[in-house]
């Protein structure tokens, strides 16, 4: 399935309780199309906080990064 999105682009706001069941069905829809195009069952996992963690990602990387001189 070359060219294929593994998770489509939608546009449009959720709030509360609802971004919590956006998100688990992304993951559940991610890991049954990557899943097709890799041939073989995956597990993706969601943060329980999804709020901070692209900015607890980025500390981790410069933590990574600053030990690394």
């Amino acid at each position: 399935m070359p060219g294929e999105q593994l998770a489509p682009f939608t546009t449009g706001a959720v709030t509360g309780n609802e971004v919590d069941r956006v998100i688990a069905n992304y993951v559940e829809e991610f890991e049954e199309r990557a899943g097709v195009v890799l041939g073989r069952e995956i597990e993706a996992t969601a943060p329980d906080r999804p709020d901070p963690s692209a900015t607890i990602g980025a500390q981790r990387i410069a933590a990574r990064l600053a030990g690394s001189d």
